[in-house]
């Protein structure tokens, strides 16, 4: 299939196992799988559609600016050192996995503070 690396949400942790069954039952070569914290409420749910959390479409009619949350979830996730606007493309050399925290993060007053305020 050619994919060597998969980045996705602690939520599918426990798919693993099932998935490398499947690579070694096709023969073929597994890549390697990385987990990484959910975005939480601040009540410590999970940020989700269906209980209406917190949503790009409220943060865009807001009036947040895409590179101001970009910047926001770059400092939640230890990218940044401090919360600033930021395009995408600036933070691929920051990028690494050491830097990416291994505890939950959660979306508290004081963070989502760093994204309406001065908006």
């Amino acid at each position: 299939m050619g994919i060597t690396d998969v980045l996705r949400g602690a939520d599918l942790l426990d798919s693993t196992p099932r998935q490398l069954v499947l690579y070694e039952l096709l023969e073929a070569a597994p890549p390697s799988f990385c987990h990484v914290p959910l975005l939480y409420t601040p009540e410590g749910g999970r940020l989700s559609k269906r209980d209406r959390s917190l949503s790009l479409a409220a943060l865009r009619a807001a009036g947040v600016p895409p590179e101001r949350l970009i910047g926001c979830l770059a400092y939640v996730a230890g990218l940044l050192d401090h919360p600033e606007p930021a395009k995408a493309a600036e933070l691929i050399p920051l990028f690494s996995l050491e830097r990416l925290s291994g505890e939950r993060v959660a979306l508290n007053r004081e963070t989502l503070g760093l994204l309406t305020d001065s908006v």
